[in-house]
């Protein structure tokens, strides 16, 4: 403490910010202003002013979730989309288990699949997805909007009953993942076929002279 300084001197002063809570759409801070005041010259008395402030509400969370297998431009563009439409935007990717539970398991594995999500800008919160029923999902996290691809359409129409709004955006007819892995197995098959027809049709006596 500075020596010309007198009782009841402020020596030192601080704001301390502690996240609360998240309830019901919002987020609770608690800010402790606390003072040390100089008795002599010993810092002794500590008073704390506490407030709760609320840092956001009324926000538009928005959820869309898919494999993401073999990322691409339209799985791009559908996160895109969800950001534009939310305040908050949650991505849930799909474990291997549930996607295997109703179409061949993914070349990617899931912690490389979540890990690729999670290095975009776009999300807030990238979660995994177990279960292709949304509504635990919408309770428990306030969901305000669901985004989907359009193969998808109309099977998530419940969701409307709980006050959710549904989109499904429309992937169209270009890139998919199930069109990158038929490319590549069409290119994959036919560069083999290439390769073994380039080959002698027998090496039998054909060392080199």
């Amino acid at each position: 403490p500075p020596e010309n300084s007198f009782p009841g001197d402020i020596c030192y002063k601080s704001w301390l910010f502690i996240p609360v809570v998240f309830y019901n759409n919002l987020v609770y801070i608690a800010l402790f202003d606390f003072n040390l005041f100089l008795i002599g010259k010993v810092c002794v008395s500590l008073r704390f002013k506490t407030k709760i402030t609320i840092m956001f509400k009324d926000k538009t969370i928005v959820y869309t979730s898919g494999t993401f297998d073999m990322f691409h431009y339209n799985h791009l563009r559908m996160i895109n989309y969800a950001r534009s439409l939310a305040d908050i935007l949650i991505v849930g990717v799909s474990t291997d288990e549930l996607v295997s539970s109703y179409k061949a398991k993914p070349i990617i594995p899931f912690h490389e699949r979540l890990q690729i999500i999670e290095a975009l800008k776009t999300p807030d919160i990238v979660i995994p997805q177990h279960s292709l029923d949304h509504t635990e999902i919408v309770k428990k996290l306030n969901i305000d909007a669901f985004v989907v691809g359009d193969d998808w359409f109309g099977k998530y129409d419940y969701l409307k009953d709980l006050g959710v709004q549904v989109f499904y955006f429309p992937y169209g007819t270009g890139v998919s993942s199930s069109n990158l892995k038929k490319t590549i197995h069409d290119s994959y098959e036919a560069n083999l076929t290439t390769q073994r027809q380039a080959k002698p049709e027998t090496v039998k006596g054909s060392a080199a002279k």
